[in-house]
């Protein structure tokens, strides 16, 4: 951890700028409906106050790093291997380590490798791995919303909120439980700390991955392949959470759960190849082959207690209070599927110079086939494709010895695949129990499954992409250009509609779509120098990708992606715009004339739905286009490695912005909180001088009176002037644009371009004299540091930029996410 967003340090709990009194006269944070919650207070000083739970503490702000701790890793990999001409093998064991920035969170793995391969005769040979991982992760962190300190802290708890005291005090020491004493100690604060340190979510996780491959070598120039692999994971989960009631009893809390499963899938490949000359000028390389897929099913199973437990701290299904509660939705069978295909590709070149390519592939799914049979269950795709490496024909011409490499390249592909498992299934007519009537008579009960309407018809997705590109390299190889152009349209895609909720159902499977994205991608490198003992490369990548949504559904021009601040701000596919447009109508009523904000009687701002101009476009989640640039450099034994990132454009909401700008925790919140910031002298209504206003900018809404003038069209300012209104004070202020009753969503969206100092590696390899006398074959020590640091950024408050809660497509808001991390290893590879 390095940094965390900019929290302001110079305001504390309350909200007036002096200090309230005790009894006797000394200065106090009073326990009421602002002063521990709002940082509008007086200024830090240090001094020795009351605080609003009846301590004397210092008056300082808190440090939000006291919530989080050094993570460390550790791995070690161990490998042996040896062989002779006709059999190898090679064993791995891997340990990995881990614990995490919050000390309940930890994560361990052992996995082993092994791999051999033997030669059976002259014609066979056999490839054999396994690997087998076990991985144990406990309490993985919250990425935000509830359960991450970082965001209860910012929302709705002053500046001065005592950290040490609620980790020594959330839990009732006297009667045992959850403490529930405002204003520190309460329900909201308390939730969180629980739901962290005294929820205990175990997972064990065991894979397993086999593969045999078996290659007959018929002629030097034909070979066939014979591939099978397996994959098993099994996992189990115990969910422990300790009860919140006095001696532990389960209140809000309490509960025990238990989830397993196991679940297989297998994979069955033939491959025939063939590469031969074709005479002195051809040559032929052309696979053909045929697999099946089998996803083999499985089971799981989910149990939890229910209405809490019978006895305290004691987690065991029987200490349930009442029936114990099978979750269905995570119970019962896995699914089989089954994805059959025949394929067959390759390419034809003629003088090295140019080279044809072309695929075919039919596949058979069970996931568009209905139960009765029916269904588009068999789809092909072809692809085609054609290179010219024209620098053949020049590399005997000395005018172009600058050229080493060039080649120019188009192609086209349909690329296709199935939808979810039992999607065939969805809205059918179904055994729903039986009825029984007057004369008790059972009856069977037929009724639709689920709110959702079927689809008879659906069709397989479809992808079809074109490209061209160059790739031209010069000066011996020194400097490389690689440019690519292409465009992908995604048609046919297996999404739930929403629908009317008078239809009598609540969506419909559809087919839908027709999503463009087109683009370019550059890469150029260069090798600045080179020399015997010296080497410096670097690398620069450009990508530039629009995505377009051209059409969805006849009578549909839009459709739901995420959401952000309850249902406040969406992201969208909306035809002719990209795909995650951003849009509210909790974004800033302008006037239509001049673009300026409107406000209402009392300063804060029109919200464009509630002022009739409904929802607002405020830009797209995809950003304009991403870079980065990697440079290499060698001096003898030494190494260098720096990869630096960038991303510029695309939008990101912050609901910790919000909030925390709400109680005046960001440094941007000290804007208007006195002159040295911007604030404007005042009276307020007890007659009290201060100079904390603020003028909101803007022009007042239509029709809007004040003391029996129209203001309409009249900025705040004018009004302050002509003494209509007064300045509005800062906190009245934050909160009227950023609360949850006011707040103007669009003042927390805005432009996520970063760039990110992502990867520095420092290596050294021992000289041979070395090794020869440690009798190693190799010995390396390497210092490598992963996301180092944001060397710019936009965000406001520095949010952290990458913390996207959700990772659903169009995903666009940040919800407390946790502080910056980097992460720095030192690493020993010895070989013998």
């Amino acid at each position: 951890m390095y940094r965390l967003p900019d929290f302001q340090n110079e305001y504390g709990g309350g909200n007036s700028p002096t200090f309230a009194k005790t009894a006797d006269g000394k200065d106090m944070i009073p326990n009421n409906d602002y002063a521990p919650y709002y940082s509008f207070g007086p200024k830090f000083d240090g001094r020795s106050i009351v605080d609003a739970d009846g301590i004397t503490r210092s008056y300082k702000p808190n440090n939000m790093m006291d919530l989080y701790q050094t993570g460390l890793l550790n791995n070690t990999n161990v490998a042996v291997e040896g062989g002779n001409d006709r059999t190898t093998v090679r064993f791995s064991y891997t340990k990995t380590s881990e614990q995490g920035i919050v000390s309940s969170n930890k994560f361990d793995r052992n996995s082993f490798a092994l791999r051999a391969t033997q030669k059976v005769g002259k014609l066979i040979n056999m490839d054999f791995s396994i690997n087998y991982a076990l991985s144990t992760s406990k309490n993985p962190m919250q990425q935000g919303g509830q359960g991450s300190l970082l965001y209860r802290l910012a929302y709705s708890n002053s500046r001065n909120f005592p950290i040490d005291n609620l980790f020594a005090n959330y839990i009732d020491k006297v009667n045992g439980g959850r403490a529930l004493t405002s204003p520190y100690l309460r329900g909201s604060v308390t939730d969180d700390m629980w739901s962290v340190y005294q929820t205990d979510v175990t997972q064990k996780e065991n894979n397993l991955l086999a593969n045999l491959d078996i290659t007959a070598n018929i002629t030097p120039w034909l070979n066939l392949l014979v591939r099978g692999n397996v994959n098993s994971i099994d996992v189990n989960q115990e969910y422990k959470e300790r009860g919140d009631g006095p001696g532990f009893a389960s209140n809000n809390f309490g509960k025990y759960s238990l989830y397993s499963s196991s679940q297989k899938s297998g994979r069955i490949q033939a491959l025939l190849s063939a590469n031969k000359k074709l005479g002195s000028d051809l040559e032929l390389s052309v696979s053909a082959g045929g697999e099946t897929q089998r996803g083999l099913g499985g089971s799981q199973l989910k149990a939890s207690t229910s209405g809490g437990f019978k006895n305290p701290d004691i987690y065991a299904l029987s200490n349930s209070k009442n029936a114990i509660d099978v979750d269905v939705n995570q119970s019962g069978k896995y699914p089989q599927s089954r994805l059959d295909a025949l394929y067959a590709y390759g390419d034809l070149t003629w003088k090295n110079m140019v080279t044809l390519t072309g695929s075919f592939r039919n596949d058979w799914t069970s996931t568009l086939t209905y139960p009765d049979g029916h269904g588009n269950y068999s789809y092909n795709y072809p692809s085609v494709g054609l290179s010219w490496s024209f620098s053949e024909l020049l590399e005997k011409n000395p005018r172009y010895n600058f050229l080493s490499y060039g080649k120019l390249r188009a192609s086209y592909g349909v690329t296709g695949s199935g939808t979810d498992i039992y999607k065939t299934s969805t809205g059918n007519y179904v055994l729903n129990g039986n009825f029984t009537d007057v004369g008790a008579v059972s009856i069977p009960r037929y009724s639709f499954e689920g709110n959702s309407l079927g689809n008879l018809n659906l069709k397989p997705l479809r992808a079809s992409e074109f490209e061209i590109g160059a790739d031209l390299r010069f000066l011996d190889n020194r400097i490389r250009l690689d440019v690519a152009a292409y465009k992908k349209n995604t048609k046919n895609e297996v999404i739930s509609l929403s629908a009317p909720i008078e239809s009598g159902i609540d969506s419909r499977v559809i087919n839908a779509g027709n999503i463009e994205n087109k683009g370019i991608e550059i890469l150029l490198s260069a090798v600045p120098v080179r020399k015997k003992n010296f080497e410096w490369t670097t690398t620069f990548n450009f990508t530039r990708n629009r995505n377009k949504i051209i059409e969805l559904y006849p009578g549909v021009d839009s459709k739901d992606l995420d959401l952000a601040f309850g249902n406040d701000i969406r992201s969208v596919a909306r035809v002719g715009e990209d795909f995650g447009t951003i849009v509210s109508s909790y974004a800033y009523a302008r006037d239509p004339q001049t673009g300026q904000k409107l406000l209402q009687q009392d300063g804060t701002y029109w919200r464009s739905g509630a002022y009739g101009q409904g929802e607002k476009v405020l830009g797209s989640a995809i950003e304009k286009y991403i870079a980065s640039n990697i440079n290499e450099l060698r001096y003898k034994g030494f190494s260098l490695f720096v990869q630096v990132d960038a991303k510029v454009g695309g939008k990101i909401a912050s609901t910790t912005h919000q909030y925390g700008s709400e109680y005046g925790n960001y440094e941007s919140t000290l804007f208007g909180r006195d002159a040295t910031h911007g604030g404007v002298a005042w009276v307020d209504a007890n007659g009290v001088q201060r100079n904390d206003g603020i003028i909101p900018e803007g022009i007042f809404g239509k029709n809007t009176i004040i003391n029996g003038v129209d203001v309409s069209g009249m900025s705040y300012a004018d009004a302050v002037a002509k003494g209509l209104k007064k300045p509005v004070g800062a906190l009245d202020y934050y909160e009227g644009i950023a609360s949850w009753g006011t707040g103007i969503r669009e003042y927390s969206v805005f432009d996520n371009t970063w760039v990110a100092l992502r990867e520095v590696s420092v290596g050294y390899d021992f000289p041979r004299a070395t090794l020869t006398k440690l009798k190693l074959n190799r010995l390396r020590l390497n210092l490598s540091g992963r996301n180092i640091v944001y060397l710019y950024t936009t965000t406001k408050d520095h949010i952290y930029p990458e913390a996207i809660y959700s990772s659903r497509p169009g995903a666009f808001a940040e919800t407390g996410g946790g502080p910056y991390q980097r992460q720095v290893a030192l690493s020993l590879l010895a070989g013998f």
